[in-house]
């Protein structure tokens, strides 16, 4: 007789399959995206390639007051191997020193900046030196003052070669003062940029040609009218046109809220013109889109 306990005898079972171990995959790649947009960089100054070209060994003045273009041309002309280049303007921007440290990193080239401030901050002498300073004194890389004084010379020291981008059309006052001005500071070349017109065919019926100089303030409607015909075909769109249809003067300006108008009118061959009347000759000129940009010697 088999024993009770032997039917519930338990059998052996067979080992439990081991679940199978989870192997962590990576992560699947994901496409780089597009790189971040560059800065928007000040376009180089229609000036700084002649300045490049010219100024090695000169002592150079950048005599108006653009706080983006007047920094960028100075760096410029130091790295070509200008002797000396400094700005000079009757007023000077806010934080001079910091536009040029800035300029220098859109260039690349903190280092020279850092040359530069050490050697003549800006901030710590605002001014020229007086009419009895040395020759080699002190001086800021960026001066204030007036062109227009007897000892200019003496207050800037040593001028080869002047640049201003300044244009004279926009200038309320005699262009040929403010070149003969320029002349005083002793340089012998000069490099300018202005605005100048086109004479077309149809400027030319109304009696502008390519030596002509018309002042605002002598334009009748008739003449105001076929300017702005002419320099909108240009490309050139001047909101003086619509605020005042004829003669401008100082108070219909005002009153227009026109800050910056153009007082001149000129063609290529006036401002070879106005150059000779305060002692400069034209060697060379480049026209392009409404401005003229000219080389002159002493």
């Amino acid at each position: 007789m088999t024993s009770i306990l032997g039917l519930f005898r338990r059998t052996p079972s067979a080992p439990k399959a081991q679940a199978p171990s989870v192997v962590a995959l990576p992560p699947p790649e994901v496409a780089p995206g597009p790189p971040p947009p560059a800065p928007d960089l000040p376009a180089a100054s229609p000036l700084e390639a002649p300045l490049a070209l010219a100024c090695a060994g000169r002592h150079v003045l950048l005599a108006w007051d653009d706080a983006t273009e007047v920094p960028a041309l100075l760096l410029a002309g130091a790295e070509a191997g200008a002797a000396s280049i400094h700005a000079f303007s009757p007023e000077r921007p806010e934080d001079t020193d910091g536009l040029l440290a800035r300029a220098a990193i859109r260039r690349g080239t903190p280092e020279l900046a850092g040359e530069i401030l050490a050697r003549s901050a800006a901030a710590l002498d605002p001014t020229a030196p007086p009419k009895d300073a040395h020759t080699n004194a002190r001086r800021p890389w960026w001066m204030r003052g007036k062109l227009e004084v007897a000892d200019i010379r003496e207050r800037l020291g040593p001028v080869d070669l002047v640049c201003t981008g300044e244009s004279l059309a926009r200038l309320d006052g005699d262009p040929i003062r403010r070149l003969a001005a320029l002349r005083g500071t002793g340089a012998t070349r000069l490099l300018l940029r202005t605005e100048t017109v086109v004479a077309d065919e149809a400027l030319a019926e109304a009696g502008f040609g390519e030596d002509t100089l018309w002042h605002a303030g002598e334009l009748d409607p008739a003449r105001a009218a076929a300017l702005d015909e002419a320099l909108t075909r240009q490309g050139v769109a001047l909101d003086q046109f619509r605020a005042v249809p004829g003669r401008l003067t100082r108070e219909t300006a005002r009153a227009a809220s026109l800050a910056h108008p153009v007082w001149w009118f000129m063609g290529p061959g006036a401002l070879g013109r106005l150059l000779a009347d305060a002692g400069w000759r034209m060697t060379s000129h480049r026209e392009e889109a409404g401005w003229t940009l000219a080389a002159a010697s002493a």
